[in-house]
């Protein structure tokens, strides 16, 4: 029985600790005049772009495919810093380069040292 509690413990822990750096949208289906299924449309974007099967692109810092299935898949292409002093740091998120830089509150100039990252 204490193998099970430690097991359980173990395992919350490491899902509190994961980062969800993906969104996944379902297909979007075309059914006929009688709404029976007939074919998969293609993937829709968040902003209406439609995209064909078995396609890749990258947006908004974003990697996003759309599978033979027609399933979307969104996942950041970068990482967000975990560990580093947040009392006397900051970091802040470069929409251009898809980055984020760690640098002191009182000093902008002044890079902080971070300790791990996610994502």
């Amino acid at each position: 029985m204490q193998y099970i509690w430690i097991s359980t413990l173990a395992f919350g822990i490491c899902i509190s600790m994961c980062d969800a750096a993906c969104y996944f949208v379902e297909p979007e289906v075309i059914l006929d005049s009688e709404g029976f299924f007939t074919a998969i449309a293609a993937c829709v974007d968040d902003d209406g772009t439609r995209h064909s099967l078995k396609t890749n692109w990258k947006r908004d810092c974003m990697v996003c495919s759309c599978n033979s299935a027609g399933r979307m898949e969104c996942c950041t292409n970068y990482a967000t810093p975990g560990e580093y002093d947040k009392d006397d740091c900051e970091s802040i998120f470069d929409k251009d380069s898809c980055s984020y830089s760690v640098v002191k509150k009182n000093n902008p100039f002044e890079t902080c040292e971070v300790a791990s990252y996610i994502g």
